[in-house]
């Protein structure tokens, strides 16, 4: 569940690669009449980037540079940004770079190359470049965000709560979610009550927050509070009907309690919605098996590991053995 969680939440994220550049035209502006020979390549890269050409283009932007030096930031920007585009990060990350030591108090430079650092999978520089924007920006709170959200996706959450609450400091007008993804790293931290606060601090800001209220359900499982969990989760389904995994959390904790039939239902109508969901076919599975029905616990749980549930070795091991017994006995 936590699993689908870090990608709901990467989804809500603000890690997507700025792909805002400076135009041929900008650079032109800036160049004096008599650098009519780097115009017209810089120019002619421009064409070539549009037609996705990229080695033509940076030969192009190269010999703009070379014959007016003032345009080599803005031509390793522009094939920085082209390369991200075409998904070749290392030569990305290798023209961004060039672009920062050349234009090094321009912000959407050392951003992108802190994107790009990230999906090259140079995650230490990554975050040490959203550090240098926030030095660079030391009374927004925007950079301060950013940085706290590659911490929550590193899943460095003592980190990320710093500096949450660095921008927090900054701007108290927080985007709603500022307080969700608090809520998620102290959940993560196991500090279940600091969590609980941030989740109903986003639902007071959205009271439709539907994923505030599922993950109150699970900080309150932490707590060992299952009635107050399954209220949680109810509020979710009212806001998101078809919320599925709220239905197999509401199913494992009647398990739990021993309250089969409501713990079937509950995970019936999860796998009524997805009906591939892990947690939903092993409870299944936990359930048969404590209804003795081991063909059935077999089943579910077979149909569990094909869905990408990690089952213990144990719990597979003693199913087979009950199961042999039952088919040795009516073998008698």
């Amino acid at each position: 569940m936590y699993s689908n969680m870090m990608r709901l939440i990467a989804c809500a994220f603000l890690l997507f690669l700025i792909t805002v550049t400076w135009t041929a035209e900008q650079a032109l502006c800036s160049s004096p009449e008599n650098s009519k020979t780097a115009e017209q390549y810089f120019l002619e890269a421009d064409g070539f980037l549009k037609n996705g050409q990229l080695d033509k283009a940076k030969a192009a932007f190269d010999a703009a540079s070379q014959k007016k030096p003032d345009l080599a930031g803005k031509a390793h920007f522009a094939m920085g940004t082209a390369y991200a585009r075409a998904k070749q990060m290392d030569k990305a990350v290798a023209e961004y770079e060039k672009a920062a030591e050349l234009e090094p108090n321009v912000m959407m430079v050392h951003l992108n190359l802190a994107n790009a650092y990230l999906a090259a999978g140079k995650i230490e520089n990554g975050v040490e470049t959203f550090k240098k924007i926030a030095e660079m920006e030391p009374k927004a709170a925007w950079p301060q965000y950013n940085l706290a959200n590659v911490y929550i996706n590193l899943q460095r959450y003592p980190e990320a709560v710093a500096a949450y609450k660095k921008a927090l400091e900054i701007d108290p007008n927080e985007p709603i979610d500022v307080h969700f993804n608090l809520g998620f790293a102290y959940q993560q931290m196991r500090a279940p009550d600091l969590a609980l606060a941030e989740y109903q601090k986003a639902i007071d800001k959205n009271p439709k927050h539907y994923m505030a209220y599922y993950n109150m359900g699970l900080t309150y499982e932490l707590k060992k509070d299952n009635d107050q969990a399954v209220a949680a989760y109810y509020n979710a389904l009212k806001i998101k009907p078809d919320y599925a995994e709220a239905f197999a959390n509401i199913g494992l904790i009647h398990y739990r309690r021993d309250e089969y039939p409501l713990a079937t239902r509950n995970l019936q109508k999860a796998m009524d919605i997805k009906p591939n969901l892990p947690e939903a076919l092993f409870g299944m599975a936990l359930v048969f098996d404590k209804q003795e029905n081991y063909e059935k616990a077999w089943e579910y749980t077979q149909k569990a590991i094909a869905n990408g549930s990690v089952v213990a070795q144990q719990f597979i091991d003693d199913l087979k053995k009950k199961l042999d017994e039952k088919t040795n006995a009516k073998g008698k």
